[in-house]
């Protein structure tokens, strides 16, 4: 394989200097016997060369730009699920929902305002808001009917009726 610090110069004064597998990009120079200059398929594997560099560059810039997206991916799901747990959504629509809201908002991670970490927002032709705001928005919509939390039900039986009393103002000692 050619080595990569090798810089293909055009016009050598020796072999000597040029690595063994790039030899035969070399001829002798007719013009001038004791020198080797670089010939159409020198020309060739430096330009691949060159090409092979710049895309390991980007290769390299892609890797570092898709770390920090999984980072901030990593930092908006988890921040969506901690709302969404704390507003009380059955656990089984948790990711569903995280989902739902991930497809109609952009939310991107800003510093906090204290500097202790991140924060969390989506963006808006409105603005920023945070995600326990968007969320509670969503929830209070029409569409967020199926995931509000339910509603507590009507005690039944006894204690259901002393309660009634009690508020009806009719209780009797017992």
């Amino acid at each position: 394989m050619a080595d990569s610090a090798f810089a293909y110069p055009d016009l050598v004064e020796t072999l000597d200097d040029v690595p063994d597998d790039l030899k035969a990009a070399y001829a002798e120079d007719p013009a001038h016997p004791s020198t080797f200059v670089l010939t159409a398929l020198g020309r060739e594997l430096k330009a691949l060369h060159a090409e092979k560099t710049a895309l390991d560059t980007a290769v390299e810039s892609l890797k570092a730009k898709h770390s920090k997206f999984q980072k901030s991916q990593g930092t908006v799901m988890s921040s969506l699920m901690a709302a969404i747990k704390r507003a009380n959504v059955k656990s089984e629509l948790h990711e569903g929902l995280a989902a739902l809201l991930l497809e109609r908002n952009e939310f991107v991670v800003q510093p906090s305002d204290d500097g202790s970490g991140a924060t969390v927002v989506a963006k808006t032709a409105y603005g920023a808001f945070p995600v326990e705001k968007v969320l509670t928005a969503f929830l209070e919509s029409d569409d967020g009917v199926g995931y509000r939390p339910a509603k507590r039900a009507v005690p039944v039986g006894r204690f259901a009726q002393m309660i009634n009393r009690v508020a009806a103002g009719q209780q009797r000692g017992r």
